[in-house]
């Protein structure tokens, strides 16, 4: 698109026109932001970290309690000021850029390009990058305590702004009154005499003003934005007299109750006042405040990438940024292209983490410098538009005050800082050269580059260039069957229309099964994990942590290198014919459920509901939060190495892994799996480097691990059977594909393929890294390690030995999404069933995943990381009763044979197998009987404890827990766009 200057007649006709909502049908920023959304962007963006680091600054310049509060209500004042000046401009030049559009157009676009390119490149990217560092700093401090910290990584609109501003503002009332009841409780002397030892030097005086007037930065941000507040005549001046209002009587207050708590003294000596302000008030509660300071620096970056993204896009409508960034999302309505550069930008700046104070310092001259000229832009538009309707018009003494304060704090730095300022200086003026190279003199070939991105740009994100009076249309080629239609025309920006062929509408965009409507009417799970994914997730939840951690069990129990080994084959054969069995049964009964639909279609509900019971409500559960528990006990240890890791580290990271992944599950069944696929592919690479690494390691030394492989070989059956029952531990999960039978394509095949090739895979994987094991650590070392993996890593790996953590996180990662996704899938057909909730049979119409079972699925795992202190127990107390379901399950093999002997079978086991595995289970329910008769009793219980709920809420439901249930399902319908499954 070709930039051309706007005649003065046509800037009027702008000016005049600016307020339409977009009524024209025209692709436009949508005028989304409300008077109280403002309000919060303004409060949200001045109240950052400044109010809690700024105090000691200001107090030290100031030498006195009564010049520092002065200077805070100056400087609210001050800001006020500045903002009441900028809501003629805001409301005369109704576009978004901020001081950036009024000094284009004032002064021309050389003047703007200059102001455009150290506020856009440098100053808001750092301002992002400082903010985010600040909310890491802070919101480690209670994970770390005393402790160094070892990573700070940051990054996360006006919804969230609204909520960060509310929560901020909360802290900040709470400090306040907190500050204002110790100041009737105690004396901290602050107010004995407020103006005893005042400063009476002007520098001194100026730079406790600066370090006021740090805290209210922000407060012209709401300008940058105005394209999409709606009717900015009215609201820009009102949420900037609220904001401003409100934020100086705040801080006051703040600072008041910081004088309350601590004397003059103290906040000299402080490095933080508001931590010890905590200190002094909420004793070991003061975590709290390092937590608050995080809200307050995640709602002001927040602001930060919401006002910086902006400028980016009004400075590309001027033709003074790459093109691709005026580019609008069809679907939000949003400058998408300029979001995701600010970001980028604002993490690159990162990288100079250790400069990037110092270059902040270089540009505050400059930032400065640049008001001053907004300031100027007003009486320049006084003189260029006389006759512009104002809505406000204020009298020019006000802007002349505020320009003569700006002049100061431009002259104060050059004073005391005369290289800082010209460092400033030489990267302002590096806009120079790029202004004429590239902007005004823009040669062809870069022309044509930036409309080669800019169309690309546009086919990637869906995004169209804001609409002017030309109409636009653009259509990809015909092979992608997809066209892109933008008319001005349309009535509104949603009549974008998205047209796909018919032949996509069958079979959707890949070409291939999209969803499970048929013309039948039917609505269904969607058929959507193929062979690959079925062998990814088998492999992915039986290589969990396991593998890692069970090989000291195996071997402590087994006495000898040789025996271990054959006790992990023994394993994973036992597995593999376990698989075996079951996949008889999940290509007959081709429900989803595993051995609760065999077991149901075999022995009846009850027995079913059982199994179900103890399977749904405590072994899944548990298992989701014990993976979840190693996952992120690995991922601390890197973090606080040396340090003691705090108690509730440990579940919080746990419970967002669950949330995590139990809000990506109930969105996409293909996301689910992706991340499957990636975690299996990364956690098989880690253990081929761990084999190759220990193979290697066998050659070039002698751990003496297979020089008598069977000495010391156990011969007692209980000590043999529990190392068996350790390497078991690490084979949990070969049966979890038969719970998601109806949504794998082609069942019939792909069920015993993925079977056969995932148990295989992990049995050779596993005897192999253990072989890799024993090559470089000797027996005796495995007795004594705690955890056999972490130190073959340190033995092989030395400084590197991190990676070991890194490969046990990654495998819990899949192990946990895996079980999240088969659990869920229990609880949709137990309720399909009648034996859960009605509510759980829902099926989201635009996912096609059981939503609310797989919601429940996360809630009543995180509901146990409250029990991690005795959920290893509890899972070892129903362990038995796990086995004992897979022993009644293989019977159904029998049963089934019997009741149905004529049903066509892909797969029909010899019955030699079955039996073989049922005495197998059989035995492992004997052992623990023997050798833990107390556990064994308690789960025995649990599982008995199913009969009465049978049937007192299923057998004989009452009357009013059925109409509950019924309006809970009609409301969760409403809730979560979801419906039952419905068959023709």
């Amino acid at each position: 698109l070709k930039m051309n200057d706007l005649s003065s007649e046509k800037k009027m006709n702008n000016l005049k026109s600016d307020d339409d909502d977009g009524g024209d049908g025209k692709i436009k920023l949508q005028r989304s932001v409300s008077l109280l959304n403002g309000i919060t962007i303004i409060i949200g963006c001045i109240i950052g970290s400044g109010i809690f680091v700024s105090p000691k600054g200001v107090h030290e310049h100031s030498g006195s309690v009564g010049l520092s509060m002065i200077i805070w209500i100056f400087g609210g004042l001050f800001a006020a000021l500045g903002a009441y000046c900028y809501a003629e401009l805001g409301t005369l030049i109704r576009k978004s850029g901020g001081d950036y559009a009024y000094i284009t157009e004032a002064f021309g676009p050389f003047v703007g390009f200059i102001r455009l390119w150290i506020e856009a490149i440098v100053i808001r990217p750092c301002s992002a990058t400082i903010t985010a560092l600040t909310f890491a700093k802070y919101a480690l401090v209670p994970l770390f305590g005393d402790c160094q910290q070892v990573y700070a990584e940051p990054i996360w609109a006006t919804f969230i702004q609204d909520i960060l501003t509310y929560a901020k503002i909360i802290a900040l009332v709470l400090i306040i009154v907190t500050g204002l009841v110790m100041a009737f409780l105690t004396s901290s002397g602050s107010f004995d005499n407020i103006f005893d030892g005042t400063s009476t030097d002007a520098g001194e005086i100026s730079l406790a003003l600066y370090s006021g007037l740090f805290a209210y930065n922000g407060w012209n941000y709401l300008n940058f934005i105005v394209e999409e507040l709606k009717n900015p005549k009215r609201n820009l001046p009102l949420a900037i007299a609220i904001s401003c209002s409100l934020v100086t009587v705040i801080y006051c207050l703040t600072n008041l109750a910081f004088y309350a708590v601590i004397s003059p003294k103290e906040f000299l000596e402080a490095d933080a006042t508001a931590m010890t302000f905590a200190n002094k008030v909420y004793g070991s509660f003061a975590w709290i405040m390092p937590i608050f300071v995080a809200f307050a620096t995640v709602g002001s970056c927040n602001g930060v990438i919401l006002t910086a993204s902006r400028l980016f896009f009004v400075g590309g409508r001027e033709g003074q940024m790459p093109q691709a960034l005026t580019l609008i999302s069809l679907k939000y309505m949003t400058p998408v292209p300029a979001v995701i550069l600010t970001g980028l930008l604002s993490c690159v700046f990162l990288l100079l983490s250790s400069n990037i104070y110092s270059l902040i310092n270089y540009i505050q001259i400059v930032n400065w410098l640049a008001i001053s000229l907004a300031m100027l832009s007003l009486f320049q538009l006084r003189r260029k538009l006389p006759d512009a309707p104002r809505t406000i018009k204020v009298n020019l003494i006000f802007p002349f005050v505020f320009l003569v304060g700006c002049l100061f704090l431009v002259v104060v730095p050059v004073v005391a800082a005369p290289i800082d300022t010209i460092i400033g200086l030489g990267i302002t003026f590096t806009s120079v050269p790029i202004y004429f190279l590239f902007i005004k003199h823009r040669p062809e070939v870069l022309s044509k580059f930036s409309g080669s991105v800019s169309m690309f740009t546009q086919k990637f994100f869906l995004a169209v260039p804001e609409e002017g009076e030309e109409e636009l249309q653009m259509t990809t080629t015909p092979d992608s069957q997809l066209a892109i239609v933008s008319d001005s025309k349309l009535k509104d920006p949603a009549d974008t229309e998205i047209h796909l062929n018919e032949d996509q509408c069958k079979k959707g965009e890949n070409g291939k099964n999209k969803t499970d409507i048929h013309d039948s009417g039917e609505l269904k799970l969607e058929r959507s994990i193929t062979l690959l994914n079925g062998v990814n997730i088998i492999i992915g939840v039986i290589i969990g942590s396991g593998i890692f951690i069970s090989p000291k069990g195996v071997h402590e129990k087994a006495g000898s290198v040789g025996l271990s080994l054959i006790l992990w084959v023994c394993g994973g054969i036992f597995a593999a014919l376990g698989s075996y069995c079951y996949s008889e049964l999940g290509t007959l009964i081709s429900d989803s459920g595993g051995d609760y639909a065999y077991i149901r279609k075999a022995y009846g509900p009850m027995i079913a509901f059982i199994r179900l019971w103890v399977e749904v409500i405590i072994i899944r559960p548990c298992s989701i939060a014990v993976i979840s528990l190693t996952f992120s006990k690995y991922i601390l240890v890197l973090v606080f190495q040396n340090c003691p890791i705090p108690e509730y580290a440990e579940p919080l990271l746990a419970c967002c892994l669950i949330l995590l992944l139990t809000w990506i599950n109930s969105q996409s069944v293909r996301w689910s799996t992706r991340i499957q696929d990636v975690t299996t592919y990364a956690k098989l690479l880690a253990l081929v480097l761990v084999i190759i690494t220990g193979i290697v390691m066998l050659f070039i030394t002698n751990s003496g691990s297979f020089d008598d492989a069977f000495s010391g070989t156990s011969m007692n059956a209980g000590d043999i059977s529990l190392a068996l029952y350790s390497a078991l531990f690490a084979y949990n999960g070969w049966n979890y594909l038969n719970f998601i039978v109806e949504e794998i394509q082609n069942p019939k095949r792909n069920l015993p393929l993925a079977i056969a090739i995932s148990c295989t895979t992990v049995t050779v994987i596993y005897t192999l890294t253990n072989v890799a094991f024993y090559a470089v650590i000797p027996p005796h070392e495995f007795l004594a390690t705690d955890a056999t993996a972490t130190t073959f890593a340190e033995k092989v790996y030395g400084p590197a030995a991190w990676i070991m953590p890194v490969f046990v996180a990654l495998s819990t990662i899949g192990s946990c999404n895996g079980t999240i996704l088969t659990t869920s899938r229990l609880y949709f057909v137990g309720a399909r069933e009648g034996h859960m909730p009605e509510t759980m049979t829902l099926i989201s119409m635009k996912h096609r995943t059981p939503f609310p079972a797989t919601i429940i699925t996360g809630i009543l795992s995180c509901l146990f990381l409250l029990l991690s202190q005795n959920i290893f127990t509890l899972i070892n107390c129903v362990q038995v009763v796990n086995w004992l379901a897979i022993a009644v399950a293989t019977l159904c093999v029998f049963h089934f044979r019997r009741t149905m002997p004529n049903a066509p079978r892909v797969i029909k086991v010899n019955l030699i197998f079955p039996i073989l595995f049922f005495a197998g289970c059989i035995f492992l329910v004997v052992v623990p009987i023997i050798a833990e008769p107390t556990d064994t009793a308690i789960g025995i219980v649990i599982m008995l404890s199913g009969i009465p709920v049978y049937f007192l809420f299923i057998k004989f439901r009452p009357e009013f827990i059925s109409r509950f249930s019924e309006k809970t399902t009609v409301s969760m319908q409403k809730l979560l766009m979801a419906i039952p499954e419905v068959k023709s």
